[in-house]
C-alpha cells in the first residue's frame, strides 16, 4: 500500500526474537543516568502497565535482557527533542520538496514518538509524510499518544528492524531519514542496516541524519569528546560489550562511503553530542 507517494505499507508482522540486540532507545543523550535498564523503568511504571507489557513481550517470545522499545518517555528524550527539531528543520526546509509540502520523511527507532511530535510540529509546512517506526511495538500506544492534534503528516508507527530497512522500505520512496540514539545502544548490523536502507530509499539530495554521542578518532586518549562521554561509554560495554557503545564519526563516515552517501556535517549539539548529516547524491 502506498500514500502519497511513500511505502508506509510496511508489513505489520510479529517479529522473532532477535539474535542481535538492536535498541534500547532508554540509554537517551543525558549522561549514566540516563541509561537505565528496563528493569528501572519497570520500577516506575504502573503494575496494569507492567502486566500489559509483560503480555505483550511474552506473545512475541521477547524478554528483558534484549533490550526492546518498553517504557514511554524519558526527561532526556524530553531535553534533546527541540534541538533535534531545529537541526531537523533546516535540511528538511533547505530540500526541493519543501517547497510543495512534499517531503517523506521516515524515524527509525521512535521509543515513544517525542522526536517525531516535536519534528512534524517544527516541520509542517514542509512535511507530506513522517512515519515513526521501532522494532518493537511495545511503546506504539505512547507513540499514538504523543501524536494527538499533531500535523496530518505524521502517521501511525510501523514495526521495522533496521536491519532489514533495505528490503522492508520502497526504493527512492523517500526525502528523509532520522534516527536517534541509535548507534551506541545497537549492534553493527542495524547500524549499518540503517546506512543500507537509506542509500536504497532516499530520493536524490534526500537526507540520513544520526543524532547521539560519538567518538571522534582525531582527539588523543580514546576519542571522547567529554569525561561525560567516557563514563557513558564504559557503563554502555559493561552492560553489552559487544553490541553497546560510542561509534567514531569516522567509521559512521565509512558506512556513508560504502552505501554511496555523502557526508554533508557534523552539526554540534547539546550535552557534546552530534547530529551527523548525509545527503543521497544521484
Amino acid at each position: 500500500m502506498r500514500r502519497d507517494g511513500f511505502a508506509v505499507g510496511i508489513a505489520r508482522r510479529r517479529r522473532s526474537p532477535a539474535r542481535e540486540r538492536y535498541s534500547t532507545r532508554r540509554a537517551r543523550d543525558g549522561r549514566i543516568d540516563d541509561a537505565r535498564e528496563f528493569t528501572a523503568a519497570d520500577r516506575i511504571a504502573t503494575r496494569r502497565d507492567r502486566g500489559e507489557r509483560k503480555k505483550r513481550m511474552s506473545a512475541n517470545n521477547i524478554n528483558h535482557t534484549q533490550r526492546y522499545n518498553i517504557v514511554a518517555s524519558t526527561s532526556a528524550a524530553q531535553r534533546n527533542a527541540h534541538a533535534i527539531a531545529a537541526v531537523a528543520k533546516k535540511y528538511i526546509t533547505s530540500h526541493p520538496a519543501a517547497r510543495t509540502r512534499s517531503f517523506d520523511c521516515l524515524e527509525i527507532a521512535c521509543g515513544s514518538g517525542v522526536h517525531a511530535r516535536v519534528v512534524c510540529d517544527a516541520c509542517e509546512d514542509a512535511l507530506r509524510s513522517y512515519v515513526p517506526t521501532d522494532v518493537f511495538d511495545g511503546a506504539f500506544d505512547d507513540v499514538r499518544a504523543n501524536a494527538v492534534d499533531a500535523s496530518e503528516a505524521l502517521r501511525a508507527p510501523e514495526v521495522l528492524d533496521a536491519r532489514e530497512f533495505d528490503v522492508r522500505v520502497d526504493a527512492r520512496s523517500l526525502d528523509g531519514v532520522l534516527a536517534v540514539n541509535v548507534a551506541h545502544i545497537s549492534s553493527k548490523a542495524a547500524t549499518v542496516g540503517i546506512f543500507r536502507g537509506a542509500a536504497r530509499a532516499l530520493r536524490e539530495h534526500g537526507y540520513l541524519m544520526i543524532y547521539g554521542p560519538f567518538t571522534d578518532a582525531t582527539i588523543a586518549d580514546g576519542g571522547f569528546r567529554s569525561d561525560g562521554d567516557r563514563k557513558f561509554d564504559a557503563s554502555l560495554r559493561e552492560r553489552d560489550a559487544e553490541n553497546f557503545g560510542l561509534v567514531d564519526v569516522q567509521t559512521m563516515d565509512g558506512y556513508a562511503a560504502e552505501f554511496g552517501l555523502e557526508v554533508v556535517a557534523h552539526e554540534e549539539m547539546p550535552a557534546n553530542n552530534l547530529t551527523l548529516v548525509f545527503r543521497q547524491p544521484r
